[in-house]
Order: structure tokens, then sequence, then C-alpha cells
């Protein structure tokens, strides 16, 4: 073998202590934004379940509301002398009662002339439409199904109370509604208590 070729076999063999990689400046650029970019992404996802958690709550939330007034109606042209519990006795032949509301004109205390029930249970609703165009007190009063859009039941009001608030021993913490209203029947079993009226008449 050539005295030269075998000089330069030993200096490669030398030189040769492992792999020697290089990377291109270039790739070095790339692999660092795709990493930038899979951050930003991972960050928008992480935004994405925060809101999605988020809207859960609120649907929730809307869930228990739809679920109330699947088992709510709306009473119209009621007589203004009518008490809450007058009500609940024309309707409690339907099904056990959880609240009778009767509103009120908030400046002079005088009923509204309508009312609205909430059932414990939604099947009473049906039997309570039958009662639709029955006379109650000499008036021909109106039975339909709660709907969202019907005035005062949903929308906060500022308390008539001067002075002095109403918070029912029996009502959930942080759910009470303060609307104008007469103060309402409630009634879970057997157990039953009557709110007195607060409001004086003219």
């Amino acid at each position: 073998m050539d005295p030269m070729n075998l000089d330069q076999m030993n200096h490669d063999k030398g030189n040769n202590n492992g792999p020697n990689f290089s990377v291109p400046v270039e790739d070095i650029s790339t692999i660092d934004k795709e990493f930038s970019d899979l951050q930003k992404l991972k960050m928008m996802n992480e935004g994405a379940d925060m809101q999605m958690n988020h809207s859960g709550g609120l649907d929730s939330h809307e869930m228990e509301q739809e679920e109330i007034n699947n088992r709510s109606i709306f009473v119209g042209n009621v007589d203004y002398s009518t008490q809450p519990e007058e009500l609940q006795s024309l309707f409690s032949e339907c099904g056990l009662i959880n609240r009778v509301t009767i509103l009120v004109n908030k400046n002079t205390g005088h009923s509204k002339g309508y009312a609205y029930i909430e059932f414990a249970d939604a099947s009473s609703v049906r039997t309570a439409l039958s009662l639709s165009e029955s006379f109650f007190k000499k008036r021909q009063i109106k039975v339909c199904s709660k709907r969202r859009n019907i005035p005062g039941f949903n929308r906060p009001r500022i308390s008539p109370f001067r002075g002095r608030s109403i918070k029912p021993s029996f009502a959930p913490r942080g759910r009470l509604r303060q609307p104008s209203f007469r103060p309402f029947y409630r009634g879970r079993g057997s157990y039953r208590k009557i709110v007195s009226n607060p409001y004086d008449r003219a």
C-alpha cells in the first residue's frame, strides 16, 4: 500500500472520534418559530377551555331557570282583592305548590291583577291550564304556561319597602328576588306557611 495513502487513512481515523453533525442556522430559526407557534396554540387552547367552563356555569343557571319555568304558570285577570292563599286554594287540586306570587304596583301596593304560581312538578302545569277561562271571584281568569317574556317575573326590581326588608327564612340564600309583589305563599310537603301582607290597602 502506498505510504501516503496509509498516512491519510490514519489521519482520517484519528479525526473520526464520533459523529459530527452540524445544523444550519436557518433550521434553528425554523425550529424556534415552530416551538413559539406551539406555545401560542397551547395558550389559546387553555383560554378556550376556561371560557367553555365559564360558559358551562351560565348554561347550568339557564337550565335551572328553564326547569322552574316549566313548572310555573301565569294567571291573568285576577281580582284585585285576591290573596296568595286564595289562589293556592284554587290551584291546590292541580298539585303541590311551591310559591304563589301576586305582583303589585310598587308605588301604591295595589295588585296588578295577575300572578305567578310555581308547582313542585311540571305535570301540574297541564292540569292547571284546564282552569283557564274559568271564573274566580266573578272574573274570567286566564291561565297559561309561564314564559320569560312575561313582564315583571325575571327582571330585578327595587324593593318597595323603605327602611326595612323582608327575607323569608325559607328563601334560598343568594337567590331571593325582590320584585314588587304581594308576599308569597310557599309550602313544601306537609309544611305550609303564609307570609302576611305588609302593604296597606287604600
